[in-house]
């Protein structure tokens, strides 16, 4: 194979390639703790402050994956300001984060479901006695620390996610069809997103042909 043919032929594998700043649902755009917040009036960070200083500063935000828990918690995090906030998955490192953190900080933690019950519950007692300042997401309610939110599936607020995404990245899926997959997926924003980044470069470059794909499956 010549230069030129060697070439050629790396252009063309290299423009085959998705670019991700090309697809709005791409996970450096979509992934844990990259979308902003969205403000409504049962979810206003300053309103959501107040209660959780009402609390203690202890709560918990109660719902199924991939409602967006993380992204609240986070921007919940970053509104109260003080003491920057750490995030940790795992029952060690919430201990050692514990033990050795400032009581100012504010310790969120991601997915409690996960622990057993056996480490939940003695996370709590420790909670209550070191006075530790926690926001924590899970799929079901923990006994010892207050709910401060529960998230549900919302149209309104994936609508307003898909524009936040799609405004300088344009794509060919309209705003309904993307809310259908939304629907098919059972509210599920991250499997919607993925979804729709597996979609949008299936249509890139192309028109799309027929009637969308209602789950893009």
């Amino acid at each position: 194979m010549t230069a030129i043919a060697s070439s050629a032929v790396a252009v063309s594998a290299a423009a085959s390639i998705p670019s991700r700043s090309l697809n709005p649902f791409a996970t450096c755009w979509t992934g844990t703790g990259k979308l902003a917040h969205v403000e409504t009036r049962a979810l206003s960070l300053p309103k959501l402050q107040v209660e959780l200083e009402r609390l203690g500063y202890r709560g918990q935000v109660v719902g199924p994956h991939g409602v967006g828990k993380s992204v609240l918690v986070r921007s919940l995090a970053a509104h109260i300001g003080g003491p920057p906030s750490i995030v940790v998955t795992t029952p060690a490192r919430a201990l050692l984060r514990g033990i050795r953190g400032d009581r100012r900080t504010l310790l969120v933690i991601e997915g409690l479901e996960r622990w057993s019950m056996l480490l939940v519950g003695l996370w709590t007692i420790f909670v209550r006695w070191s006075g530790l300042r926690v926001l924590v997401t899970t799929h079901r309610v923990v006994r010892g620390i207050p709910v401060l939110t529960t998230l549900s599936p919302s149209a309104e607020i994936f609508a307003l996610l898909f524009d936040q995404l799609t405004r300088e990245r344009p794509t060919p899926i309209s705003l309904s069809e993307a809310a259908a997959c939304f629907h098919a997926h059972g509210g599920d924003y991250r499997a919607t997103w993925l979804a729709l980044h597996l979609e949008h470069e299936r249509r890139r470059g192309q028109p799309p042909v027929g009637p969308c794909r209602v789950a893009f499956r």
